[in-house]
């Protein structure tokens, strides 16, 4: 699964709306993907 696309659309809101990041950025996961079937995802 590739995440890069996402993350430049993100940042470019970011920066588009006058904000800025503030401490580190983080993932948070619903699933446990060592848990879960990949189709799950």
């Amino acid at each position: 699964m590739e995440c890069e696309p996402t993350y430049e659309k993100l940042f470019a809101w970011i920066e588009e709306s006058g904000k800025r990041l503030v401490g580190p950025t983080r993932e948070v996961y619903l699933n446990d993907p060592r848990e879960v079937p990949r189709k799950s995802f």
